[in-house]
């Protein structure tokens, strides 16, 4: 893994018998900005996630970075109608729970920036 690399992928599936794009951005260490989640210029993503690992803290750091660009996002989605029906869920996630002997970021930290930023949802989690 190279922190200096963006990486983006893009994968088609069914949700509920529903066609769905997953887009998914890996922005670099020195990304100042966020692109928008849609190639075609408009948005309809249901949901940002904001994803940081409880054990490296420059990750929970960048979050600041793009938590307005993820605001934007949303809005954007909701065709610049404001919060409400129909603007994109954000979420945040802390990952790599199974490496609490190295955390660097408290859960307590995470649960405060989640309800600064209006996160619908906090959870910290692992892949394993």
């Amino acid at each position: 893994y190279d922190p200096t690399i963006e990486r983006y992928w893009r994968k088609e599936l069914v949700v509920d018998d529903r066609p769905c794009r997953l887009e998914l951005l890996l922005p670099s260490l020195g990304s100042a900005t966020l692109p928008l989640p849609t190639a075609d210029g408009r948005s309809t993503c249901a949901a940002v996630v904001l994803v940081y690992s409880i054990a490296w803290r420059f990750t929970f750091e960048a979050l600041e970075r793009y938590h307005e660009r993820a605001v934007q996002v949303r809005l954007n989605a909701a065709g610049g109608a404001g919060e409400g029906a129909g603007t994109p869920l954000l979420v945040l996630i802390g990952t790599q729970c199974d490496r609490a002997a190295e955390r660097e970021v408290p859960a307590e930290e995470g649960a405060r920036l989640a309800r600064e930023i209006g996160c619908a949802f906090f959870v910290e989690t692992s892949a394993k």
